[in-house]
């Protein structure tokens, strides 16, 4: 309305096969709106802003990304001797006739800006999106005669902010330059959970290890990764030699299950007050899998036909799960390559090829200041703990481009309409602490639950 106001509604009807009979259709509106404020005279006025427009928006829009008929009860079949019949067909999946759409709701309010002609351009986002009903494998008890049944178990909630500016530092007839950059957070929680108010999940990243280790809980961030806070390792000193044998001495934190030697890996006691053991209760998050912030930028030069384009993102505050060097940590497979940390390790046998676990002293001296566990500290013992969290922050040079684009006037003879030569690089190099490969991965997200995982 009079190149000012703008409105868009609508309003979708979505149906699917895979829920139950009463829930296969969804009805989702959304509508958005704008205010052209450069348009008013009023503004106009002010003699600041080439662009200004405000701008709000709320919809919801769904998932039903899961296997076919998992509302329904699905028979599988086996043999089973009854007599001299064969009995060939069971229950295999639970049914849940009250299965539904994923949804998600999402408003936002955003700001578009502009100055001294659009040379510089500016756009500012406030953002929420809370998604209910997810679709999630949920644990029942074995009593019912199955393992899980895929429910509508939960609510998240993701809140942002998110900032772009583009600007045209220099334009003349020879030589240009423009940068953009971009930043954003998001910040995420459970709302609700459907049977409890936390769930300790399983990664399930490799055979090698299954156990728990991230936490979902309610009024928390998604991504906690949950596991045993490190303490270094044992060392002989605290234990006493007796027939042959380490035995850990008295006062000691023990490990549940485990007949701790010296190089195990040892935890710190979260309840020194309940217990000398270390167990599950010991448990804590460990790292956070979410960064406070991310973003990039670009700056783009031109010099008559050469082009020259640089490309850097980064981001602060995540925390990645380092399962490589778990993987590594744990040498008991033969044949089975490790990281170059892990010549560092605490060892049994010193540079001659002596064994010296039936010397105490020398085992000691050989091993002082170690911090990585022995072969069997790590097999007999293995655990996730906080050794494994490297801070995932980095800067990258992700990409640089440099090009010419031969005159036309040159190409005319060849009947070419246009040459550009260029050369790129990418990945050059990444500027951070992680210890790992690349800190910029997600590889056993599990749908977003276990996020973080290299």
């Amino acid at each position: 309305y009079m190149d000012r106001y703008l409105l868009t509604a609508s309003m979708r009807a979505d149906g699917s096969s895979k829920f139950g009979k009463d829930n296969k259709w969804g009805y989702f509106p959304s509508v958005s709106a704008a205010w052209r404020a450069s348009e008013e005279e009023f503004i106009k006025n002010l003699d600041v802003f080439s662009n200004l427009k405000v701008r709000l928006s709320y919809g919801t829009a769904v998932n039903n990304r899961i296997e076919n008929y998992r509302s329904l009860a699905l028979y599988s079949s086996d043999w089973v001797p009854m007599g001299i019949q064969a009995v060939p067909i069971y229950s295999g999946r639970m049914a849940n006739p009250g299965l539904k759409w994923e949804t998600t709701v999402s408003s936002n309010a955003g700001l578009d800006l502009s100055f001294f002609n659009h040379r510089v351009q500016a756009t500012a986002d406030l953002y929420s999106t809370r998604t209910k009903d997810l679709l999630l494998e949920a644990q029942i008890p074995y009593l019912s005669g199955y393992k899980s049944i895929l429910k509508n178990v939960g609510e998240t909630k993701n809140t942002g902010f998110e900032f772009s500016v583009t600007t045209y530092n220099i334009q003349n007839k020879d030589f240009t330059w423009s940068t953009s950059f971009n930043i954003a957070t998001n910040k995420n929680k459970v709302v609700k959970l459907a049977d409890a108010s936390y769930l300790e999940w399983k990664s399930a990243w490799n055979g090698d290890f299954n156990d728990i280790d991230y936490l979902i809980a309610e009024g928390q961030p998604l991504g906690q990764m949950y596991g045993y806070e490190y303490d270094g390792i044992y060392t002989v000193d605290q234990f006493d030699f007796v027939n042959g044998e380490y035995k850990l001495k008295a006062g000691e934190i023990a490990i549940e299950g485990v007949n701790v030697q010296p190089g195990y890996y040892k935890y710190k006691n979260q309840n020194p007050d309940e217990d000398n053991m270390i167990n599950s209760k010991d448990k804590k998050v460990i790292g956070r899998a979410t960064p406070d912030f991310f973003g990039g930028i670009t700056n783009n030069f031109t010099y008559k036909g050469f082009d020259l384009s640089i490309f850097l993102n980064f981001s602060v505050g995540n925390d990645i799960y380092n399962a490589n060097r778990m993987y590594g940590d744990n040498l008991t497979p033969k044949l089975r390559n490790s990281m170059t940390y892990a010549k560092d390790r605490f060892t049994f046998i010193d540079g001659t090829g002596n064994n010296l676990h039936g010397d105490p002293a020398a085992l000691a001296k050989l091993n002082e200041g170690k911090r990585i566990a022995s072969v069997q500290g790590v097999g007999s013992n293995m655990k996730f703990h906080s050794l494994y969290i490297d801070d995932g922050s980095f800067l990258r040079i992700n990409n640089i481009t440099l090009g010419y684009t031969v005159p036309r006037a040159l190409l005319r003879k060849a009947s070419i309409q246009s040459l550009r030569i260029y050369a790129s690089g990418y990945n050059l190099h990444t500027f951070t602490k992680y210890k790992g490969y690349d800190p910029e991965v997600n590889t056993n997200s599990n749908k977003g639950l276990t996020p973080g995982i290299d």
